[in-house]
């Protein structure tokens, strides 16, 4: 073989390796974000922020129902409990809502609670409107006093925390989702005992 055979066969591999090793770079990027995708989409379940344990029973805290009333996380007694912690500026709490009012429309009778933390500095401003635009009529908490978010270790919002009747973390979600898709219907329906 002549050294300019050689050089035609190398720039030949190198001509068949060179695409090779894009496409292959291509799919491995695209599984990366099809796999960030479908994480994105599930309910979480296992750690939260490396502090709460599925499983893990959620100690009593105070809420405050309007700026007098104070209520106690233990005080609600129902068969499964969603706390979302939002607030009115945040764009992801906002594209969630309607699915966690659907949510507590569809199975409240069942005996799903509904507990809306709202994190705002001056929530009286903006929540009359919040409510109104959304058709909230039931009641809205506040932490006040910041334990809920501490407790939970809240550094990013929405998040949602999903409890049963004994107050033990079954489920998590940092960030939106549809709350009323398939997979969070069928959970809920299984603690409901549906």
């Amino acid at each position: 073989m002549t050294v300019d055979e050689k050089k035609s066969k190398k720039i030949n591999i190198l001509n068949i390796l060179t695409p090779l090793a894009g496409v292959t770079l291509l799919i491995w990027m695209g599984l990366s974000a099809l796999e960030s995708y479908f994480e994105k989409q599930n309910v979480h379940l296992g750690h939260l922020h490396g502090v709460i344990k599925k499983g893990q029973v959620i100690e009593n805290f105070p809420l405050s129902e309007g700026r007098k009333k104070i209520v106690q996380f233990y005080d609600f007694k129902s068969k499964v409990i969603v706390i979302n912690f939002w607030a009115t500026w945040c764009p992801g709490c906002i594209v969630e809502m309607p699915s966690l009012i659907r949510l507590k429309k569809q199975y409240e009778s069942d005996g799903l609670k509904l507990v809306l933390v709202n994190l705002d500095d001056e929530p009286e401003e903006d929540i009359k409107t919040f409510k109104e635009k959304f058709n909230i009529n039931f009641d809205l908490y506040f932490d006040v006093q910041a334990e809920a978010s501490k407790k939970f270790e809240v550094s990013a919002i929405p998040l949602t925390v999903i409890l049963d009747q004994n107050h033990k973390v079954i489920a998590y979600q940092v960030g939106e989702r549809d709350w009323f898709d398939s997979s969070v219907r069928s959970l809920i329906e299984k603690h409901l005992s549906l």
